[in-house]
């Protein structure tokens, strides 16, 4: 099995939604980069630093520690698992997380630990389908081509760079041209390379997200076709902090990625058309917690998420919470609702 090393950068000690990330094996570790409280949990206190500063904070730990693992995997502290096709906003999350709690009370399970457990098997599963550099999770359609109402903004940057690799939710893993940073995997040989680490620090004083961006199209230069995206599960921030996003972020790409192609000596950069990867080994698709079944129950489900949603919008999470707890006590809509695998 092959070995990783979770790196988290979070405000104080290890977030309630990793509890399945806590208890350390053979195969997997984490360390702790905490910017506002230290804790027991901390291996690195770094107050007032950016989110680019604490990425590479954990990479030069690592490399400076002489630490070595097969994956090495960059995480944000907010990140939520949903299967693919199940959930589609993040915004619903504490809505589904009431009712499923409500109907597994008693059981001794938190429907959203367990989801959070199967997200990361199924990271980890990827490594065992052959050696990949860079690998993501599918994150709310951010990875590849992007919907129509983002495409003016895409419009701003270099035709090459215009995220043109499809999303095809039908293969389990495939190529992408862009990543969210929030969550990935870098395998050893890569993160030892010296090729995309560390971040550029240079701009975040006008915006965070350009490091990130930056860190992709180097990937994309020395890693073509290799950047890989896992399809079986989506992630989605579950809050969102303020920190500097300046608009003319798109004017230091441009910038940059011009530079980049005359440091490569190159005129510009292939980047991914999105093809499926075959696993060199069998990619396990048994990871059915939260997944509901494909037939009319899901379809039902889908109602009775638009009419809770409203209920909420007019008269506010407790009255909705109160509404949910009942009807789950209803066997009907207990079973109904009951996403457990089916035997």
């Amino acid at each position: 099995m092959k070995t990783v090393l979770y790196l988290i950068q979070t405000a104080k000690g290890m977030p309630e939604i990793y509890e399945c990330l806590q208890s350390k094996s053979n195969h997997r570790d984490y360390l702790l980069l905490s910017f506002k409280e230290k804790t027991s949990d901390t291996t690195i206190y770094a107050p007032n630093t950016t989110w680019t500063q604490g990425r590479n904070l954990l990479y030069h730990y690592v490399r400076d520690n002489n630490i070595h693992y097969d994956y090495y995997v960059f995480l944000d502290d907010d990140l939520l698992f949903q299967k693919s096709g199940f959930l589609n906003a993040w915004t619903n999350e504490k809505l589904i997380e009431v009712m499923l709690n409500e109907i597994y009370k008693g059981k001794g399970i938190s429907w959203m630990h367990q989801t959070q457990a199967a997200g990361f098997a199924s990271l980890e599963a990827t490594f065992e389908t052959g050696e990949h550099p860079i690998v993501t999770m599918r994150c709310w359609n951010f990875n590849a081509k992007r919907k129509e109402k983002h495409q003016q903004a895409m419009q701003m940057l270099p035709q090459e760079i215009r995220k043109k690799g499809v999303e095809n939710t039908d293969w389990i893993l495939q190529s992408v041209d862009w990543f969210d940073p929030c969550c990935n995997a870098i395998s050893k040989r890569v993160f030892f390379a010296d090729t995309i680490l560390p971040y550029s620090e240079t701009y975040d004083s006008e915006s965070w997200w350009i490091s990130g961006i930056i860190l992709v199209i180097k990937a994309q230069h020395y890693y073509p076709e290799q950047m890989i995206q896992n399809n079986q599960y989506m992630i989605s921030n579950s809050c969102h902090t303020d920190y500097p996003r300046g608009i003319s972020w798109t004017n230091i790409v441009n910038k940059e990625y011009k530079n980049l192609c005359k440091e490569y000596g190159i005129d510009k950069i292939q980047f991914s058309k999105g093809i499926e990867i075959k696993p060199k080994k069998p990619m396990p698709i048994d990871y059915e917690v939260g997944q509901t079944r494909r037939n009319k129950i899901y379809y039902v489900y889908k109602v009775i998420l638009v009419i809770f949603t409203q209920l909420r919008c007019h008269y506010g999470y407790k009255i909705l919470r109160s509404i949910v707890c009942g009807l789950c006590k209803s066997p009907r809509i207990g079973n109904l609702l009951n996403y457990e695998k089916s035997k």
